[in-house]
């Protein structure tokens, strides 16, 4: 009786989650003579139909109320960059995360989750960050998902192992919330440390990223929270240097601060159990860097030589206009006494 009570929860969460999408296919289908319908609908068309179904071959040893699925924890995040490419990979990471089960003691690796991000599963160019610098990758943004299921994870009170913040702050979260991925190098890794198996759920449409965490009534927090403990800005420098292939005689990429903070993820059971991790992280700063494509020094003693070079030709010239000036008046006052004097001899 017990594993039918926990089946049909969960078969019942699963059908509720996965009608939006078949809702959203449904509308989408209706529409799909309408050459005005955007890449955002196609990709609602392509939500898989069915939410895989948790294993319950081996429920909780818990009283059937206590056993009882439910959500332990739901966040969303709103989507800021519209690009495609990127929409799509975002639909993709939370197709491969959807429906991940953790047993009691087990853990989940977002990375082992999604695999390594190509084009031949789909995966789509989109901007990425690398050592700073905005850079075109293929996979790009699948960090909005991992971001949305660190809240998730930090808010059901489960125990996060790995997690790294971006370079700068990501707009999507607060500061200090954010979780970045890159296949090979960073991932985002939590322990179920919770005597019965959880469920993710995750959901992409056009505007948001949604991840929820299911469970047994008696894992979920009677309260759970997200503190930010500190935050402080980090000043940043003003670089020049010079660049003699640079066409233009001045550049400029402006900087940015940099952030510390920290927050307090913060869980408390009915039961009087509490759960408290710190997670501190930096954010970078970025100088602004100005680009000559000469030497400032010599390029502004260049220019002042020409500015006095010119300034110089102009006194010349106004010399030579003043000199030539009075010679005319000179020699017009000259032949005017010359008349003068054959007329006074003529008298």
């Amino acid at each position: 009786m017990r594993k039918r009570v926990w089946l049909a929860g969960i078969l019942a969460g699963s059908i509720l989650l996965s009608a939006c999408g078949r809702n959203e296919k449904d509308k989408a289908q209706e529409k799909k003579d309408d050459p005005a319908q955007n890449s955002q609908e196609q990709t609602q068309q392509q939500t898989p139909e069915e939410t895989p179904a948790p294993d319950p071959a081996q429920p909780p040893e818990t009283a059937e109320n206590k056993a009882v699925p439910q959500e332990l924890a739901a966040v969303s995040t709103a989507l800021h960059d519209w690009d495609e490419g990127r929409m799509e990979n975002l639909r993709l990471a939370c197709q491969a995360v959807h429906g991940a089960v953790i047993p009691a003691g087990g853990s989940f690796s977002f990375n082992e989750a999604l695999g390594e991000r190509t084009e031949e599963k789909g995966y789509r160019p989109a901007i990425a960050f690398e050592n700073g610098e905005k850079v075109m990758e293929v996979g790009g943004g699948v960090c909005q998902v991992s971001t949305t299921l660190f809240n998730a994870v930090l808010l059901s009170g489960m125990e996060v192992t790995e997690r790294s913040p971006h370079f700068s702050p990501a707009s999507y979260v607060p500061i200090g919330q954010d979780a970045t991925v890159s296949y090979g190098d960073l991932d985002f890794q939590f322990i179920n440390n919770f005597k019965n198996p959880v469920y993710v759920y995750t959901k992409y449409e056009p505007g948001a990223v949604t991840c929820w965490i299911i469970g047994a009534r008696e894992d979920k927090p009677e309260e759970s929270r997200v503190l930010l403990e500190y935050s402080g800005a980090i000043g940043f420098n003003t670089q020049e240097k010079v660049d003699p292939v640079q066409t233009e005689e001045k550049t400029v990429e402006y900087g940015h601060e940099g952030y510390n903070a920290g927050i307090l993820q913060y869980a408390r059971w009915a039961d009087g159990r509490v759960y408290e991790r710190s997670f501190p992280s930096y954010y970078d700063p970025v100088d602004t860097v100005i680009t000559y494509n000469k030497d400032p020094k010599k390029a502004e003693a260049e220019k002042k030589a020409a500015a006095e070079k010119k300034a110089k030709e102009v006194k010349e010239r106004q010399d030579a206009g003043r000199k030539t000036t009075e010679k005319n008046k000179r020699d017009k006052e000259n032949k005017e006494e010359q008349k003068a004097v054959i007329i006074s001899l003529g008298n």
